[in-house]
């Protein structure tokens, strides 16, 4: 059985990502979301979770509270593809569940370690703020996890005559651009590493 953590700032495409893993046939279980300021606060994005769990009928995963500022410098606002909510419209059950004591980034390092090396991956559709802070608070974390699948980042791609353009900037995309520190470090970690990038146009 694979675990996954969910490392996410829903925002209705984290949603429907959050959804699909836990519908997944596969052999695969999500043991805990942990939400990292994005297109909404952590707070929020912790609320969306834990509302996406209720609709699911999964209340035996944790959600646990994340950063709320990129390593260094404020936060940046990321509301305006999704509304004040993140939701962008979307009406998911309403919950009394509360996120668990602790940050997202102590459950990374503690579920990490407790589980055996390999056994855990941790998928992070939102910035990286949170793997990259318990990156360097426990540096065992990165060799004992199976693999780090990340979608961020845009990609030129001449082969076929594509210019890359990113979607905040000419040429940055939207996990990256919010924590752009983090995904440094992340990337520059010995973590086995999967890249879901933005399409090009």
């Amino acid at each position: 059985m694979l675990a996954i953590i969910h490392d996410c700032d829903p925002g209705a495409d984290d949603v429907l990502a959050l959804l699909l893993a836990l519908g997944s046939p596969r052999d695969c279980r999500v043991i805990a979301v942990t939400s990292v300021r994005g297109n909404v606060s952590a707070t929020q994005g912790a609320t969306n979770a834990l509302r996406v769990l209720a609709l699911a009928g999964r209340d035996d995963v944790d959600v646990y509270v994340g950063s709320d500022a990129p390593l260094f410098g404020d936060a940046r606002e990321g509301d305006a593809a999704f509304g004040v909510t993140g939701m962008g419209g979307l009406e998911l059950p309403m919950t009394d569940r509360l996120p668990r004591p602790g940050s997202a980034v102590e459950c990374i390092i503690e579920r990490t370690l407790s589980l055996g090396p390999g056994e855990l991956t941790l998928c992070a559709t939102g910035p990286l703020t949170n793997v990259a802070a318990a990156f360097s608070r426990e540096p065992r974390v990165p060799e004992r996890l199976r693999e780090v699948v990340v979608m961020g980042g845009a990609f030129a791609v001449p082969a076929v005559g594509r210019r890359r353009r990113g979607n905040i900037t000419e040429y940055s995309e939207f996990n990256f651009y919010m924590d752009p520190h983090a995904a440094q470090r992340v990337f520059s970690s010995t973590a086995r590493m999967t890249l879901i990038p933005l399409q090009g146009s």
